[in-house]
């Protein structure tokens, strides 16, 4: 994924200033209804802030505000938007533990390579108090991707995120649907995604040790990778409560999980004529 990660890097390295410098206008109904949830001067994290204009709305409502990004360039152009400093940290490093009453990433979790996104929705939950709160914004699609400008993209179907959120512990998940457009200026479904962190951690044994993160990250690939053909899922049953049997809506072969936590589940399949 190392690749993936850079090629979304450059693009900001090298727009940085075209990028945050463009007529940008904040999604400001989402962010009334964000704010609304808040008490006056609640710390918020605003995850991937970009060129700074969400930081600046969320700043000027009197919250105590924390803007990150993982570029360096756009850090410093959202510094000079807002007139404060920016934490320059990816979202695989985020080690944080109940500092933040919310968080806002607003089309930015986005970019996270999909066998990481569980991994990264712990660590986010991990920075948020008990009961905080999480905006967060996503491309629909049901495969991986890259725009046009190079960027790499998860593009969750609103099912596969909510595995992905129930998987990592959040409580009170609602997705919401919405026809939008974006920097690319492509008409574009976005998932609007908000849940809250109602335990101190996340739900006993859902923080993955190294080997259940692995065994969690072949299974997301694997199922997305057998995506890729002519074959349609005819039937599917999961003994038990096997949450990666709902992970996509297709599953092209039979899958076996070895993972002892994880109950194992077949699919009958069958060819399609092309």
């Amino acid at each position: 994924m190392t690749s993936t990660r850079d090629d979304t890097m450059a693009f900001y390295r090298d727009n940085a200033e075209t990028y945050a410098a463009r007529d940008r206008q904040p999604p400001t109904d989402r962010l009334a209804a964000f704010i609304a949830r808040l008490s006056p001067g609640a710390a918020v994290l605003d995850l991937g802030c970009g060129g700074g204009h969400d930081s600046l709305h969320l700043i000027e409502a009197g919250l105590e505000v924390t803007p990150c990004d993982g570029s360096a360039e756009l850090a410093r152009a959202a510094e000079r938007r807002i007139g404060r400093k920016v934490e320059i940290v990816t979202f695989q490093d985020i080690e944080r533990s109940q500092r933040f009453d919310a968080i806002w990433a607003e089309a930015s979790l986005l970019h996270v390579p999909r066998t990481e996104l569980p991994d990264v929705l712990v660590r986010v939950h991990r920075a948020l108090r008990p009961g905080g709160l999480l905006q967060a914004s996503f491309k629909a699609g049901e495969r991986e991707g890259h725009d046009r400008f190079g960027r790499y993209f998860n593009y969750p179907s609103a099912a596969w995120l909510r595995t992905c959120f129930e998987w990592a512990g959040w409580s009170n998940i609602h997705i919401e649907e919405a026809d939008g457009g974006g920097y690319d200026n492509q008409p574009t479904r976005w998932l609007h995604v908000t849940a809250t962190a109602d335990h101190a951690t996340p739900r006993s044994g859902l923080l993955p040790s190294c080997a259940r993160r692995r065994t969690l990250r072949a299974s997301v690939s694997t199922i997305d990778r057998k995506m890729k053909g002519p074959r349609v899922q005819e039937d599917c049953t999961a003994r038990s409560n096997c949450r990666f049997a709902r992970l996509l809506p297709v599953s092209l072969n039979p899958i076996r999980f070895k993972d002892k936590n994880l109950r194992p589940f077949k699919v009958r399949q069958r060819r399609l004529r092309v």
